[in-house]
């Protein structure tokens, strides 16, 4: 089977072209979007067998509102790997640009022990970079960022918090 490549697709005047999904945003509320270019369509690789995930958004009220936080968390099962779990955590609201945490996921590939998920939120604590403004202060993003992507990893291991 072919591995299909998350981006989006774009088109415009100029003809259509895509853009991996990573490289889209470039800094906050600006994307590599040209004049007269809209978004035309997303592919998303197929979701693997044994696998889940859980999305988590802190949010001042609960309508549609920006989010303060944003964590996404997906695991995968993979003998593969030592821990017996592929994941992969995405960040949003904490950095310029929606972020990955590469650093926490290569951690839980070793092990999915208590230990090793608090070290894991650890790191993506470190792998952000959250400012202070006006709907909310930089450490408690931190603070909830930690919490959030540990509650999303034992969810999916099935141990709640």
């Amino acid at each position: 089977a072919e591995d299909v490549q998350a981006h989006y697709g774009l088109g415009g005047s100029g003809g259509d072209r895509t853009v991996k999904i990573s490289d889209f945003f470039t800094g906050p509320g600006k994307n590599v979007l040209k004049k007269g270019e809209m978004l035309k369509s997303i592919m998303l690789p197929p979701v693997k067998e044994k696998s889940s995930g859980a999305y988590y958004k802190i949010s001042r009220i609960k309508s549609v509102d920006l989010a303060l936080i944003g964590v996404a968390v997906i695991g995968i099962k993979n003998s593969r790997k030592k821990s017996g779990y592929e994941f992969r955590i995405a960040l949003g609201a904490v950095a310029p640009r929606p972020l990955r945490a590469p650093l926490a996921e290569k951690i839980l590939a070793s092990s999915v022990e208590p230990e090793a998920v608090a070290a894991a939120a650890a790191s993506a604590v470190r792998e952000c970079s959250p400012i202070t403004d006006v709907r909310a202060g930089r450490e408690y993003r931190l603070d909830m960022v930690e919490v959030l992507v540990k509650r999303g990893v034992n969810d999916i291991l099935g141990r709640g918090l």
